[in-house]
């Protein structure tokens, strides 16, 4: 994990000022989770203490011989004026983009889930490649680069506050997805 403490010490952007930025302490990977921020006082990117990471979690159990990563676009808590947690600005996720990038060279995930619409554009703009919509199926595109499986995927916490009744649907497409991807490569 030696080969991460340079995003611990990131000054990039004036987020680094609200907290030290939050990495997995998980040191080797075959499945990311790419969020975008996350909250104040925690300990670990989508903590089980949030929707999102209550949901990926019970992914997790299903697949218990394989290895995980958590992240976020933006290491640090964005927080607007009152110290409450905001969207990042663009500015902080493209300061911030190349500390993912450093995750993914240190860790080399088989796959990486982009975690709703605004992980997704960002990252597949970053690579180069044109972002898409999801659907409301659960029927994910997968696009490679650098031998990297990337699927846009919905944010847990949006389906676990708006698609309540398709957890499960939700949940057995992103465990397909793993199974089928892992066995392929």
């Amino acid at each position: 994990m030696n080969k991460l403490k340079i995003i611990q010490e990131c000054t990039a952007c004036d987020l680094y000022k609200n907290q030290v930025p939050v990495i997995d302490n998980r040191d080797i990977s075959d499945v990311f989770w790419v969020g975008i921020s996350g909250k104040l006082n925690i300990s670990v990117p989508l903590d089980i203490s949030t929707l999102s990471g209550k949901l990926i979690a019970n992914i997790e159990a299903e697949l218990p011989d394989t290895h995980f990563y958590a992240t976020n676009l933006v290491k640090c808590s964005p927080l607007d004026s009152d110290g409450k947690l905001r969207y990042p600005k663009s500015k902080e996720i493209q300061a911030c983009m190349h500390n993912l990038n450093i995750e993914m060279k240190v860790l080399k995930p088989r796959i990486a889930f982009l975690l709703g619409k605004l992980v997704s554009d960002r990252v597949l703009k970053n690579l180069g490649i044109q972002t898409q919509n999801f659907g409301t199926d659960f029927k994910y595109k997968a696009f490679n680069s650098d031998g990297i499986t990337y699927i846009p995927i919905h944010h847990p916490s949006y389906v676990a506050r708006f698609k309540r009744c398709k957890i499960g649907n939700y949940k057995e497409a992103i465990i397909d997805l793993i199974t089928n991807v892992l066995k392929l490569q």
